[in-house]
């Protein structure tokens, strides 16, 4: 963390920063760091810190921010309909970092990385805004910049400077790495920025609405107070100076390796979401794994079991092996309003936005499962014929290869204390931590 004093930049370490905070929270929070109920605090405590439901969603980018402190960070993409809560999830797990590891900004110009103070990126939780909905060109620049931090750690640039001498070529370097999140209205992303990250999705469940309203009203009646959530605040920016930037290995990489999807050409980049999760959580859990003899923190199947647990959905998706959530619920309700309709009638039939229906009818049609029965001529809206058997086949086969092949163990035999055997529901948000 840095700070000015009479115009000199004053840097503390994570040390220093460590023993300024209450002596009875450091011990409290070590105890917890140690405890097989982490995971459960962890959920718990970001309930409390303001966001109702979306366990899975809050975790998931919780974990990536912690993967700042590895070479190979995490990035994340939470996408999602407007209102629908994924900006303030992100915002309630930001400010569970401290001031150090975060570098917040709704909005990054192309050339503003290049020139920050030297340093000041390096192992960063960089928490941008909403990116535009309209993708183009400037877009692309934009995030270019970006997608290089993401993938190599450090941004390299040559410029020409004028000077006496006359002009001549400087080389800006700007040190790495970063772990990274951002939201989206956008129902396309450049497949460029899509594949360097992790496609979440917020949760549009009336399930998740009452969830929402049931927070707010407790919040209104006083049983939620702001003194609270500043206190488990306090609590995760503790444990997070309290986690040693080590290095992780995984013992059965190789494993997962030969048993990891090989197609698509994404898949690539998958397997690089997958170990920096698999670390992260490791990472996390460092008071509790085993060292080897370089003092390496060692993963262990545990960590592969939730990092598939959050990441199946994810890659069941991004792999073309499961129709989004959203989707399939979409499909659920408009297949009762058979034959032709335009996006408007549907969107008053269904009490949804016209934009979204027209995002999903889009989908459909790229599937082959709707037609369109009349083309938009000017003024006059397209036709969408939906068929009376419309429905989206169900994979129900994870594309991530189990925990007994991976690591040899069952997973009823993984340490898994304080935690429900049935981690498969189909509502992953109802999964009780």
């Amino acid at each position: 963390m840095s700070f000015l004093l009479e115009g000199k930049t004053i840097r503390k370490t994570r040390e220093e920063l460590l023993a300024e905070m209450p002596e009875n929270l450091r011990a409290k929070i070590k105890v917890i760091l140690m405890s097989p109920g982490l995971l459960r605090w962890l959920v718990d405590g970001i309930e409390e810190a303001g966001v109702a439901g979306e366990r899975f969603l809050s975790l998931t980018i919780f974990l990536a921010g912690t993967s700042r402190l590895l070479s190979r960070p995490l990035a994340v993409i939470v996408q999602g309909p407007s209102a629908s809560g994924k900006s303030y999830s992100i915002e309630q797990v930001a400010k569970l970092f401290p001031p150090e590891a975060i570098l917040s900004a709704t909005d990054i110009t192309p050339n503003a990385l290049y020139y920050m103070e030297p340093g000041e990126l390096e192992h960063k939780f960089v928490v941008a805004g909403e990116r535009p909905r309209r993708q183009n060109n400037e877009t692309a620049e934009t995030t270019k910049s970006l997608r290089e931090m993401i993938s190599n750690g450090e941004l390299v640039k040559v410029v020409t400077i004028s000077d006496g001498d006359g002009p001549r070529a400087v080389t800006v370097r700007q040190k790495g790495p970063i772990a990274y999140v951002e939201s989206t209205t956008a129902p396309e992303l450049y497949e460029e920025d899509a594949n360097r990250c992790l496609v979440l999705h917020s949760d549009e469940r009336p399930e998740q609405t009452r969830r929402i309203l049931l927070a707010d009203a407790k919040q209104l009646k006083g049983e939620s107070t702001g003194l609270r959530r500043d206190q488990v605040r306090e609590g995760f920016q503790c444990l997070q100076r309290m986690l040693i930037p080590l290095e992780v290995v995984i013992p059965f990489a190789q494993r997962l390796a030969e048993l990891f999807p090989n197609e698509p050409l994404e898949v690539r980049r998958s397997f690089g979401h997958m170990t920096s999760m698999i670390k992260s959580i490791a990472l996390l859990h460092q008071y509790q794994r085993p060292r080897d003899e370089a003092g390496r923190i060692v993963a262990q199947p545990e960590d592969y079991f939730l990092a598939r647990l959050l990441l199946d959905e994810v890659f069941g998706q991004s792999l073309g092996r499961k129709p989004a959530e959203a989707l399939k619920r979409f499909v659920a309700r408009v297949r009762t309003l058979t034959g032709e309709h335009t996006a408007k009638e549907l969107a008053q039939s269904m009490n949804m936005s016209e934009r979204t229906v027209r995002e999903h009818l889009a989908e459909l049609l790229e599937l082959g499962l709707i037609t369109q029965s009349t083309p938009a001529r000017g003024p006059i809206p397209a036709g969408w014929m939906i068929p009376a058997d419309l429905s989206i086949r169900e994979v129900r086969d994870s594309p991530l290869p189990t925990v007994l092949d991976v690591c040899g163990v069952d997973e009823e035999e993984l340490q898994l204390p304080e935690m429900p055997a049935d981690w498969t529901s189909a509502d992953l948000n109802e999964v009780p931590f």
